[in-house]
């Protein structure tokens, strides 16, 4: 009961935010701590063509109330494409493109209770260097990324050495280099989603290493407890259907059922790009939004399939999503001019009922303050 409760709840206030527009709190109003705890917090990125113009602003949307909170804080060192997730009551952004393109070796930390920022424990260390087009994920205290790009925005270089890094928060780092992935190439990559789920880390898609071979069939898990490669067959995105870079993905762990990953829309096909800025181009740029959506049930290996569910409204990529309740909530993104190579960046939200994939309707929220791509929406985890 509980979760149609809340779904209905939202569904109600989605009707009524097509009706009105953003649904914005009164001038001068403040989110209650209990709003910033449920809430889902917009994180950098970019609101138009600009590397240089990364969003400073960080928005909170109550998914309770669908209602906007915009500017509740803002980054003290602007990022796009950069890693993002929650531990400990905090939000850690690691990395990303700076105002001048270049990737940085920052970490920025975010209290909520307090509403202030600090610095944390740079990119630095064996292996570890500055990263952007990176996905940071929480487990336990611990945080993780792998791949991702080391160059300006004019220039593409991945990180190639196959490793993950982990960094704990309760003694803020150092960041270790953890040892390497025996499947050759399969960290290789930029703009992947990295997913936890029973201590497993699900490294899904993204940009190959290979500039002629730009997106990547890859699925792959890390083990955290064994420090390695499971000894599972993760089910690859080997078709043009499910290959894709710069995707939404989340894990759905419902109260009972079977848990799922769900991915959301992304770039696919992608040729004509020269730089880690995905919109970079010296070259005839074909970079294509898509709307597909699919989910990988439980255990997430063989003999499990991808299978496709209800289409997204827009054919986008440089999305972000999260999960509340039993819904699941997607902002932002961009498409692509492909003559111009133009990406014209959303402010759209909606929301789907994760326990209706295959029949649901996607519904619009109330609109974000800033459109954005490149950017990161995550949740307060305690």
């Amino acid at each position: 009961m509980r979760k149609i409760i809340i779904f209905v709840f939202i569904t109600a206030w989605a009707a009524l935010a097509q009706g009105c527009g953003n649904l914005l709190e009164e001038p001068g109003r403040e989110p209650t701590l209990e709003q910033k705890m449920r809430g889902v917090w917009m994180v950098g990125g970019l609101s138009a063509n600009n590397i240089f113009v990364p969003v400073a602003q960080v928005d909170l949307y109550d998914p309770v109330r669908n209602v906007w909170y915009p500017a509740v804080t803002s980054l003290p060192t602007p990022v796009s494409f950069a890693g993002t997730a929650s531990c400990n009551g905090k939000i850690f952004v690691a990395g990303g493109f700076d105002n001048a393109g270049n990737p940085t070796q920052l970490l920025q930390i975010y209290d909520a209770a307090l509403n202030t920022w600090t610095y944390g424990a740079t990119l630095t260390g064996t292996g570890v260097t500055e990263r952007a087009n990176i996905d940071l994920v929480a487990a336990g205290d611990y945080l993780y990324y792998a791949g991702g790009t080391n160059s300006i925005y004019t220039s593409y270089t991945v990180q190639t050495n196959n490793r993950v890094y982990e960094y704990n928060t309760l003694t803020d780092g150092p960041w270790n280099e953890k040892i390497p992935n025996p499947a050759v190439g399969s960290t290789s990559r930029s703009n992947m989603s990295l997913l936890e789920f029973g201590n497993v880390i699900n490294l899904l898609a993204g940009r190959s290493a290979v500039a002629t071979l730009p997106t990547s069939a890859n699925h792959y898990g890390y083990s955290i407890g064994a420090d390695g490669e499971t000894s599972l067959t993760e089910v690859l995105l080997n078709s043009t259907l499910l290959t894709r870079e710069s995707t939404a993905a989340v894990v759905y762990k419902p109260t009972s059922g079977t848990p799922k990953i769900i991915m959301i829309g992304g770039f696919y096909p992608i040729t004509g790009t020269t730089g880690s800025y995905i919109f970079y181009t010296s070259a005839s740029p074909n970079i294509v939004g898509i709307n597909s959506v699919y989910y990988l049930d439980f255990p997430f290996c063989s003999p499990s399939v991808w299978t496709p569910a209800s289409a997204y409204p827009d054919n986008l990529g440089a999305m972000s999503a999260v999960i509340s309740g039993s819904t699941i909530f997607c902002f932002g993104g961009a498409s692509s001019n492909t003559t111009t190579l133009t990406p014209q960046a959303s402010n759209g939200v909606y929301a789907l009922n994760c326990e209706e994939l295959l029949t649901g309707t996607w519904v619009a929220q109330a609109d974000m303050p800033v459109a954005r791509f490149g950017h990161t929406a995550v949740m307060i985890r305690q």
